[in-house]
């Protein structure tokens, strides 16, 4: 009994493991988009993986991995933005600053051009709707 039960725990690691690695690429760079900074995207990116892998059992359908695990880490990034609105004081901030500015979430790159360049287009897409932001992150 207990090597049945160990053999289907041992499938459905390999059953998420497979599913991940498809998905990881897509993964990593909706979360670097979330974040912004590359050590953020990597917390909410375990943090995610974590979730996953104890919530697995619950996903009915593996076909739906792809949403169920993007729209998870969507989750924790919003949960984590409401933690942190709650400790900083947004009086401060002033309305000239886009919310890309104000966060500090351009991600860093060592070529000023390619810098400048990564700062338009982040504030190109913080001028779009939320409903049209994501979608177009999660095409990059």
């Amino acid at each position: 009994m207990a090597l049945l039960r160990s053999e289907a725990v041992t499938a459905r690691n390999a059953q998420f493991v497979a599913l991940y690695e498809e998905v990881h690429l897509q993964a990593w760079r909706l979360a670097l988009y979330l974040c912004g900074r590359r050590e953020d995207a990597e917390d909410l990116l375990a943090e995610t993986v974590a979730n996953a892998i104890r919530g697995f059992h619950t996903l009915r359908d593996p076909l739906r991995f792809k949403p169920w695990f993007l729209r998870m880490m969507r989750n924790l990034h919003i949960d984590h933005l409401r933690r942190r609105k709650r400790q900083l004081d947004v009086a401060d901030f002033g309305s000239d600053q886009l919310a890309w500015e104000r966060l500090e979430r351009y991600p860093l790159i060592d070529n000023p051009q390619r810098q400048l360049e990564a700062r338009q287009v982040f504030r190109a897409l913080d001028c779009l709707p939320e409903g049209l932001r994501l979608p177009l992150a999660l095409s990059a």
